[in-house]
């Protein structure tokens, strides 16, 4: 093929390329799209955190909320659906921007890009992290686990605490396949395999660079329009509790919500996206309107509200062949042309 020739052929894939995603943001017409972040950091904080799908650089939201607040409407989540249940066509299409845990970045970094878009978002907080002095126990387990001696402090604390179900492989370099195993262990074993391997490895993770909103910060992205949702007390896979402890995470973080703020609170969001007809069932009698899923897909008028999808925006899928965030591949993203291309 003679070099013009290559030319024209990659102009006319660019051309077709950009003329589906096009059709892809005007198909977003149809539903609400509803968007997951954790945390949005500096640049220079990125690199360094354990969990790369959890965190977006302040540079790259910004551009995002710019984006979304020219192309889309964007309201908080309890805003938003009542009008994707109507089945109405919007003028333009319907974006939530959704927060989980409660980060303080989401607070002093992500609220003031938002507000200066003329946005407001939901933000699920999960309560026991505002109230506890120490990091969420992942990012406390990811902090011991992937340092230099991790491995013989790991396999000794496993032995301590009775971790039967550590995996083969040692940490550092099965740092995900660790958390995955204690994700789905009591959080009384969970506990006692951290606190051994802190003894082991003579540390304890300072909350520092994973510091909670606190109560005060809560209530002004409430004074300032943003919506607050539950996302339970302390973050458990919910489906593995009893009865008495699913009411305290699901009921009891929703009064403590509605206490601070003084205002009802209607939305929950499922910790790690774990859910049953049994903790739906407690979901709807704790009186939550609507809660989210990690399922992927995009809210339609017939959608289940106590089991909404959600596009979870991670820097892998939002970036260059150069790994540098790019406006069209998160076009491409929240769109679901990748969804369809994949």
């Amino acid at each position: 093929m003679s070099l013009s020739r290559r030319v024209r052929w990659s102009l006319d894939i660019g051309a077709r390329a950009f003329g589906v995603l096009a059709a892809c943001e005007a198909r977003m017409r149809r539903g609400l799209t509803v968007l997951t972040y954790h945390r949005v950091l500096p640049e220079e904080r990125c690199a360094s955190y354990p969990f790369p799908a959890l965190v977006i650089s302040e540079a790259a939201f910004a551009a995002q909320v710019a984006w979304l607040a020219q192309r889309c409407e964007v309201l908080p989540l309890g805003q938003a659906l009542p009008l994707a249940q109507s089945g109405a066509k919007p003028r333009r299409p319907l974006v939530s921007i959704t927060f989980d845990d409660g980060y303080a970045d989401n607070h002093d970094l992500a609220a003031p890009i938002l507000e200066a878009n003329g946005v407001r978002a939901t933000f699920f907080v999960t309560t026991g992290f505002l109230e506890a002095s120490r990091p969420l126990w992942f990012d406390r387990g990811a902090e011991l686990l992937r340092a230099a001696d991790a491995a013989r402090a790991a396999r000794a604390a496993a032995r301590t605490s009775g971790f039967a179900s550590a995996p083969s492989e040692d940490p550092p370099g099965a740092l995900l396949g660790w958390l995955e195993a204690l994700k789905r262990e009591s959080a009384e074993l969970r506990e006692r395999f951290l606190s051994a391997l802190e003894s082991e490895s003579g540390r304890a993770v300072p909350l520092t660079g994973y510091e909670p909103m606190t109560r005060a910060e809560v209530l002004a992205l409430h004074r300032r329009g943003h919506e607050l949702g539950s996302h339970s007390q302390t973050h458990p896979i919910l489906p593995s509790l009893g009865d008495e402890e699913l009411r305290a995470e699901i009921a009891g973080s929703r009064e403590l919500l509605q206490q601070w703020s003084g205002a009802p609170l209607e939305g929950f969001c499922y910790p790690n996206g774990d859910c049953d007809e049994r903790v739906l069932a407690a979901v709807r009698d704790a009186g939550y309107r609507y809660a989210c899923t990690t399922r992927d897909g995009v809210a339609g008028a017939g959608d289940d509200p106590l089991a909404l999808p959600r596009i979870c925006v991670t820097h892998h899928a939002i970036a260059a062949a150069n790994g540098r965030f790019h406006l069209t591949a998160f076009r491409a993203e929240v769109s679901r042309f990748h969804a369809l291309w994949r």
